[in-house]
C-alpha cells in the first residue's frame, strides 16, 4: 500500500508529498484530493495521511 502524506503548502492550502518526501502537486482542498485519488482509496492500494 502506498502512503500520500498531505502538508500545509505556500500558495495553495495543501501540498501532497510521497512517503519519501518526493512533491506531488498542490491542491486547493481535501475533497481535490480525495478526487484525484479516489479509484485508488476505493481499492484500497493508497493512503492518505494528514501531517498538519
Amino acid at each position: 500500500m502506498k502512503t500520500v502524506i498531505v502538508r500545509r503548502g505556500l500558495k495553495f492550502k495543501y501540498s501532497v508529498y510521497t512517503a519519501s518526501g518526493e512533491f506531488l502537486f498542490n491542491a486547493r482542498s481535501m475533497k481535490e484530493i480525495r478526487d484525484y485519488y479516489r479509484w485508488e482509496t476505493r481499492h484500497g492500494t493508497i493512503e492518505i495521511r494528514k501531517d498538519l
